[in-house]
C-alpha cells in the first residue's frame, strides 16, 4: 500500500502495527524489512528478517537475504552461518560461493581496522573501513572513513 507509492514511513509504521498484531506473519516481516533496506536502517531490518528466517527456516532465499544484510551491517559470523544453511546444489544459482568469497575478503580486513583503531592508528584503520564500506555498497559511510583517513598526512593521497 503505502510502500508501492513511496512513502517509506507510513509504511513502516503500517508494518509494525501488523506485526504486533500478527508477529509470525511472514509477508509482513519481508514488506517491513524491505522498507527498512530502502530507507538504509540496515541494521533495523536484522531482527525482523531473523523472525522470518526463524519461522521459514527452510526458506534458501530467507537466508541468503539475511546473510547479505548481513554483511552490510559487517557481522561477518553470522552471514556464514546462514550461507552455510543453503545446500551446495541451491547456492550456486543464487550466488553463494562468491558471497562467501567477499566475506573472507572483508572480515579480515574490517578485523584489522578495529584493530588498528583500538591501536591509535587512526589513518590506516579509516582507510580500511572506507574499503570495506565501499565494497559493501555504503558509499557515504566509505566517504566519512576516507575523509578521516585523509586527516592523517599518510593517508591524504591515498584518500583523495
Amino acid at each position: 500500500m503505502f510502500f508501492s507509492i513511496g512513502d517509506l514511513e507510513a509504511s513502516r509504521k503500517a508494518f509494525e502495527s501488523a506485526i504486533s498484531k500478527e508477529p509470525q506473519n511472514t509477508e509482513f516481516l519481508e514488506r517491513l524489512s524491505d522498507v527498512l533496506e530502502s530507507s538504509s536502517l540496515h541494521e533495523e531490518a536484522i531482527p525482523y528478517l531473523r523472525r522470518l528466517v526463524a519461522i521459514k527456516q527452510a526458506d534458501y532465499k530467507a537466508h541468503l537475504r539475511l546473510a547479505r544484510l548481513c554483511v552490510v551491517t559487517m557481522c561477518f559470523d553470522e552471514a556464514v552461518r546462514h550461507l552455510k544453511m543453503i545446500p551446495a546444489d541451491e547456492g550456486g544459482s543464487l550466488g553463494v560461493a562468491q558471497l562467501l568469497n567477499t566475506v573472507s575478503i572483508l572480515k579480515p580486513r574490517h578485523d584489522e581496522a578495529r584493530r588498528l583503531l583500538k591501536s591509535g592508528h587512526r589513518g590506516k584503520a579509516n582507510y580500511l573501513l572506507g574499503s570495506v564500506y565501499k565494497e559493501v555498497g555504503l558509499l557515504d559511510k566509505a566517504r566519512q572513513s576516507y575523509l578521516k583517513a585523509a586527516e592523517e598526512p599518510a593517508y591524504q593521497a591515498q584518500a583523495a
